[in-house]
């Protein structure tokens, strides 16, 4: 079962990004629509298998869910915040779905085989976008805008590069690596460099004191 969802997880993520984030009002509807059917899937599936519900991610639930209403107490513009509170509502429930698929390396690994479909084809929007451009202005590509299209390959670029150095066969995955960071440097996003900075001390962990743990 965690194959055909995580496939699922990866069309979906691919979707939400090529649609512009899900942003409108149909893509939103889909988004939100294949999110609910995934995870009835997935409980009809322990259900049956009377297989028991882990709860460690329910506490990232609690928290976002916490912001998401405090969000929307008093939003700046109301008719838009509401109109998206679906799509975030079911997006919360990824959280435990995610920490039941991706127990498996494999699983896991095929999700992200999708995203490096979706990237190689996000770098190609964006070099052609740049080269059209004569280099000056920022990229986007399929996403919504420079600073989606920043924070959307931040997210990726430094599990691309983990997967790069800890496997043997890692041909995809550097293509992978490759498309990412051609797609977010066409973002021109400085806040977006200091982001990807951050994740240095967990691809570095002797020279900045971690102590690395291997399972």
């Amino acid at each position: 079962m965690p194959f055909p969802i995580a496939v699922s997880l990866g069309l979906l993520t691919v979707f939400c990004a090529a649609f512009q984030g899900g942003y409108d009002l149909w893509s939103s509807l889909a988004l939100t629509l294949g999110i609910l059917a995934t995870v009835s899937a997935w409980l009809l599936h322990c259900a049956v298998r009377e297989k028991p519900i882990s709860v460690a991610a329910w506490q990232v639930i609690a928290v976002l869910g916490t912001g998401l209403v405090v969000s929307l107490w008093a939003p700046v513009v109301p008719a838009q915040s509401w109109s998206i509170a679906p799509t975030w509502m079911a997006i919360l429930l990824v959280f435990p779905l995610s920490l039941f698929t991706f127990k498996k390396k494999e699983a896991f690994d095929s999700f992200l085989r999708l995203l490096v479909v979706f990237f190689c084809v996000q770098a190609a929007l964006v070099l052609f976008e740049q080269c059209t451009g004569g280099f000056r202005d920022q990229s986007f590509g399929l996403l919504y805008d420079a600073n989606a299209s920043a924070a959307f390959h931040v997210a990726w670029i430094p599990v691309f590069a983990e997967r790069v150095m800890r496997s043997k066969n890692s041909t995809v995955w550097k293509i992978g690596l490759i498309a990412a960071v051609a797609g977010f440097v066409g973002a021109k996003s400085v806040w977006g460099w200091v982001a990807l900075g951050a994740t240095l001390p967990w691809f570095f962990p002797r020279r900045f004191g971690r102590k690395e743990i291997i399972a």
